[in-house]
């Protein structure tokens, strides 16, 4: 399953936060992703209460907004969230071209 629907730019900005370069697809890779998400992007519902209050969301939040709250609040998500998100970044993973840096 592909990630069509977000910008390119919003996967680049979460390898950046995460602290990881793009690679292929492996197992190696994997274990690093996951590790970086465990250790970067904590689990948590004090986003899911600021962004209610704040936004009046009562839905999940958009992939902007969730990286947003990464970089600017440290938030990280409940299990929903993060979840989700991680998996559209695998899914994007290895519709990339190859082993260019996350940088911009």
């Amino acid at each position: 399953m592909s990630a069509p629907e977000y910008d390119e730019r919003l996967f680049i900005k979460y390898l950046n936060l995460l602290g990881i370069r793009r690679q292929k697809p492996g197992f190696e890779a994997l274990k690093e992703i996951v590790s970086a998400q465990a250790a970067t992007v904590p689990f948590e519902n004090i986003s899911k209460l600021f962004f209610k209050k704040h936004l009046h969301l009562s839905h999940l939040i958009d992939f902007e907004l969730y990286l947003d709250g990464i970089e600017k609040y440290n938030f990280g998500g409940t299990c929903y969230a993060n979840n989700f998100f991680l998996n559209r970044l695998l899914s994007w993973l290895p519709a990339t071209k190859s082993n260019t840096s996350g940088g911009s």
